[in-house]
């Protein structure tokens, strides 16, 4: 099943910011989410949230099973201050 990975205008304008090689590894993590949201390491965070990890960077993505929709929220650097 194909799944449609929306990313919103601040987790693109994060990744646009990231060093060239990591922001690579993120766009292929999210291309891999077409195929598998649940593949990598992903932990829930709540009823439709979700956190994968790439390196150092964290995608937080809520699922809507019923139409197949990833809907990136944010993309970080993974700190101190990350998940507060």
């Amino acid at each position: 099943m194909i799944w449609t990975v929306v990313v919103a205008a601040p987790a693109r304008k994060s990744l646009s910011r990231f060093p060239l090689h990591d922001a690579e590894a993120i766009r292929r993590a999210l291309r891999e989410m077409e195929q598998d949201p649940f593949g990598g390491d992903v932990r829930k965070l709540g009823p439709r949230s979700y956190r994968g990890r790439v390196r150092d960077y964290r995608i937080f993505f809520d699922l809507w099973t019923d139409e197949h929709i990833v809907d990136v929220t944010a993309i970080t650097r993974r700190t101190t201050t990350t998940y507060r």
